[in-house]
């Protein structure tokens, strides 16, 4: 294989969806091994309901990782997590609702958020790349 900008590119996609996903995937892991802890943290946030509220977004997350990990569906794995990321973002870190170590905790945990948000944007647009499902997929249909 000759290492040239397109494969640089490729494998430079690959990584960033593994590393992606691996935040959602980690989520759902501890989430789903911990349900009594993940719907008490659901709660803390003050959402009603906090069993229909876990469920969709654990979904979310093994689904979405699983769809980054794989570059499957890739646009739409990013979008859902995307939607996923951006309430989330803001009942879980208001950092605004905080003061001293708490506020400064939530401050990183709301623009960590925010990054990844905007990776989740650059995936939409640029794809998942010829190293993954997707892109395999769009070779043999052209």
């Amino acid at each position: 294989m000759v290492w040239t900008p397109d494969v640089n590119m490729d494998a430079a996609l690959l990584i960033g969806r593994c590393l992606m996903a691996s935040l959602f995937l980690q989520s759902a892991v501890t989430k789903s091994m911990n349900s009594v802890e993940a719907l008490d943290e659901v709660k803390s946030f003050g959402l009603p309901r906090s069993r229909v509220v876990l469920l969709p977004a654990l979904a979310v997350q093994w689904i979405g990782a699983a769809g980054l990990i794989a570059g499957a569906l890739t646009f739409w794995c990013a979008a859902a997590l995307l939607a996923f990321m951006i309430p989330t973002t803001f009942i879980a870190h208001g950092f605004w609702r905080y003061t001293g170590a708490a506020r400064a905790h939530h401050v990183t945990g709301f623009f960590q958020n925010l990054t990844m948000s905007g990776g989740l944007v650059i995936l939409m647009a640029t794809g998942a790349g010829r190293w993954s499902v997707d892109g395999v997929l769009l070779v043999r249909s052209s």
